[in-house]
């Protein structure tokens, strides 16, 4: 290879017959580390993060291996890594869900994932009138009416709740917990008592608003001393329900405060309260899923953090329970700016075991600050969990100072490349990136912008953006008033019991017909003790 072929090869890049703990890579080590994909073809046989490239011709990392990305706001992560990666893993077959906080992604490659055969599917923040929904109450009430999992539909549950109302005050988190006991306490109700339709987080707010006034009274108050004390749903709401009044308005408050992004927003929480697609299916069939957001502020920030953390959740959960242990299809989060994102609990440990789930994660960060202040400890976890990092620019020194030293000294115990340097790559103009990758040697490399790719784009237009046309429904309060003794008895609820009296005879219809008149009487004598005296005439 001439040396006016070496586009990728960093000047830095040569042997030193001294004594040193590192060096520059050459660019025949990179290249043997990677897998090379000439873009023009169709398909390709694996995806992965693009570590060099010229447009014609892209090395990437086809392994399980994790990245991430470091770049300040405008260091065109974007337009160097994220889309040529999406269109990457389009060819090669894998589904992707990516955060797009600009809906740039969806219009250069929707195109073409459906002319490849894709299933693609929008979470639109940005405009919730055109968007798929997502329901964060399905998978859970399908493992509970469905598969009978009362603990695992539960956790989902409860993780709902932290992502949602988990952001605890510094001074006194009481209210925090309380108002998330309360959630928990609701949210089990509305679980066991709902059809599938009616388990939203619309009913959700429903529920609340109906069931309990600012004093925390209402019917649920009376409905809970019916359930017995060993059961969780009474455990929470209980324990709101017997505190003093003033702590009770204050706690009722604290959970009213936690779901303003839904009470104040219909729209967003119609987005929330339907279910247009089964999360499992990107595991199972290519599919594509864009989170489109804005990108000026953070508001909708837990909503995604609530929607990553169930949905690798679930897809774990089905890779553990399949014969090989993994997901047929490979599925590739692709996360922008994830240290703005709210804290998804247990993540270092989802990534420690996403890896041979044939799940992959890249992340993208603007300094480490952020992820600590995020993550705390946890952020060196991830941190080590990354096989690959690919380095665009900073001013943050600790930043700075941690990448040189990761590139080692040379012999005479200098900075490979001083923290200085690394400043001033010029990762707008050329595209340079410094890239770590696995056990190689760092490289100063080549990103090819979206733009000097083989794609004419004009040929794969962004396909229209969905509506939603209808209305979820609310949870129909008479069905809780039959139903809420599923929460005593849960054999009830999967008709292992016979609900009859005892001593019944089994032949009688007439019998059956005395049975079901008393039941429905015995509702009308509750509904009126717990809601009041019901005239129809007085009413007309």
């Amino acid at each position: 290879m001439t040396d006016s072929k070496r586009i990728f090869e960093s000047h830095y890049a040569k042997y030193d017959n001294g004594i040193s703990d590192s060096r520059w890579a050459e660019q025949e080590e990179i290249e043997q580390a990677l897998t090379r994909i000439t873009f023009s073809r169709n398909r390709i046989p694996a995806a992965g993060i693009p570590c060099m490239s010229n447009g014609q011709e892209v090395w990437i990392d086809t392994s399980d291996n994790h990245s991430m990305a470091i770049g300040q706001s405008g260091s065109k992560k974007s337009r160097n890594i994220v889309m040529p990666q999406v269109l990457l893993s389009i060819k090669a077959g894998e589904s992707v869900i990516v955060t797009d906080f600009k809906g740039e992604i969806y219009d250069i490659t929707s195109g073409y994932a459906k002319k490849q055969g894709y299933d693609i599917f929008v979470l639109n923040l940005r405009d919730p009138n055109r968007s798929h929904r997502w329901n964060p109450f399905y998978e859970p009430w399908k493992l509970l009416h469905e598969k009978r999992d009362i603990d695992g539909a539960r956790e989902l549950i409860n993780d709902f709740i932290d992502d949602v109302m988990g952001e605890f005050s510094k001074v006194d988190r009481y209210w925090d917990d309380m108002a998330m006991r309360l959630g928990m306490g609701l949210c089990d109700v509305l679980l066991f008592c709902a059809d599938a339709e009616e388990a939203t987080v619309k009913s959700l707010v429903y529920l609340r608003n109906a069931g309990l006034n600012m004093d925390a009274e209402g019917f649920l108050v009376d409905m809970t001393n019916e359930l017995r004390r060993d059961t969780f749903t009474y455990a929470n709401l209980n324990s709101v329900f017997t505190t003093p009044e003033k702590t009770r308005t204050c706690i009722v408050s604290t959970f009213d405060s936690k779901l303003r992004l839904f009470t104040a927003q219909p729209n967003v929480t119609e987005v929330f309260s339907g279910s247009d697609f089964d999360i499992t299916r990107f595991g199972r069939k290519k599919s594509i899923f864009y989170i489109i957001t804005p990108d000026e502020k953070t508001t909708y920030a837990p909503l995604i953090s609530t929607f990553v953390h169930q949905s690798y959740s679930i897809l774990i959960s089905h890779a553990t329970a399949s014969p090989v242990h993994r997901l047929p299809v490979r599925v590739n989060y692709i996360l922008d700016e994830f240290a703005q994102l709210p804290h998804i609990k247990d993540f270092p440990s989802a990534i420690t075991a996403a890896r041979s789930r044939n799940i992959r994660f890249t992340l993208f960060i603007q300094s480490m600050h952020q992820l600590i202040a995020t993550y705390g400890d946890d952020a060196e976890t991830i941190l080590g969990n990354m096989g690959n990092m690919i380095f665009l620019n900073s001013r943050e020194l600790p930043l700075l100072s941690r990448m040189a030293e990761l590139c080692g000294h040379d012999k005479y115990g200098h900075y490979l490349i001083s923290p200085s340097r690394l400043q001033r790559l010029k990762n707008k103009e050329k595209g340079e990136a410094l890239i770590l990758i696995g056990s190689c040697y760092p490289f100063i490399t080549h990103l090819a912008d979206i733009s000097e790719y083989d794609l004419d784009q004009s040929k794969y237009p962004p396909i229209p953006l969905p509506e939603i046309k209808t209305k979820s429904p609310l949870f129909d309060l008479d069905k809780l008033q039959r139903r809420f003794q599923w929460l005593n008895d849960d054999e009830l609820k999967f008709g292992k019991k016979d609900r009859r009296k005892p001593g019944s005879d089994d032949k009688s219809d007439s019998s059956d017909e005395n049975d079901e008149i008393e039941f429905e009487e015995e509702v009308r004598r509750k509904f009126d003790e717990l809601f009041g005296y019901f005239d129809e005439e007085e009413d007309d």
